[in-house]
């Protein structure tokens, strides 16, 4: 270990003023985890892309690619004999969004999977491109459920629930703070932990991409695209708390 990382983990310890676990954190891609994690850096925290521990738990996955985003792996893509170790030093946090505003989100992200750069300004093509998504993701999700030999998914647009749920539903990610609320959740886990890390009300959650004007949101969504939203995220509406729309989208 380095004397940068020893610096870091002593920064880490000295601002939790407790017996209490220290958190690891998961990111969930479009709730805010890149500036959650850059926050970390300013008080000498190594989350997310930047936990080499969390990444080496990962890698010893042998279906796991190692790419440059593997902090995206939902974190039940962990072996269990690592996650365990992790679990006895270490809760998770992660956070969560309603699924409709991230699906919009996701489509204004550079790596979101949408092949359209710039995003699309008209309404119809913007449908479309998030409709050929979903789609996308129903197959995977249906070969998931049927058990059949799917690769592993990673990150973007992939269902919330995934990554604080086990294969067996049992919930491995202790704390869920939510994305409509996260200044004050976040800083309310902070205290919680002892951990002197600050939420600022001015703190600017991720940019969807650079330099883009959103145009669409989630009220511009088709009935369509409502109806595979409500289908492929019904779990993270039910576990979440978040209300479904009835399929009235924009015509």
């Amino acid at each position: 270990m380095n004397s940068l990382s020893k610096k870091k983990i002593n920064n880490y310890n000295k601002n939790n003023n407790s017996k209490k676990k220290l958190l690891k954190f998961v990111h969930i891609t479009k709730t805010g985890g890149t500036s959650i994690e850059e926050l970390g850096q300013k008080y000498g925290v190594d989350w997310g892309k930047f936990d080499i521990e969390y990444r080496d738990a990962l890698y010893k996955n042998p279906n796991i690619r190692k790419k440059k985003d593997w902090y995206h792996y939902p974190i039940r893509y962990i072996p269990k004999k690592e996650l365990s170790n992790l679990k006895k030093k270490y809760d998770f946090f992660t956070v969560v969004r309603n699924p409709y505003s991230r699906v919009v989100s996701e489509y204004y992200c550079e790596w979101g999977g949408y092949p359209r750069v710039p995003p699309s300004n008209d309404k119809k093509q913007f449908n479309k491109d998030i409709h050929d998504s979903l789609l996308n993701m129903k197959q995977w999700i249906e070969e998931i459920k049927q058990g059949k030999s799917s690769p592993i998914m990673h990150g973007h647009n992939i269902p919330e629930y995934l990554f604080v749920y086990d294969e067996s539903g049992r919930k491995i990610v202790k704390n869920v703070i939510y994305f409509e609320d996260l200044d004050n959740q976040f800083n309310d886990l902070m205290k919680k932990y002892n951990i002197n890390i600050h939420m600022n009300k001015s703190f600017k959650k991720n940019p969807s991409r650079t330099n883009v004007k959103v145009k669409f949101t989630e009220d511009d969504l088709s009935k369509e695209n409502i109806k595979l939203i409500n289908e492929i995220y019904s779990e993270d509406f039910r576990r979440f708390k978040y209300n479904k729309k009835g399929n009235l989208g924009s015509l």
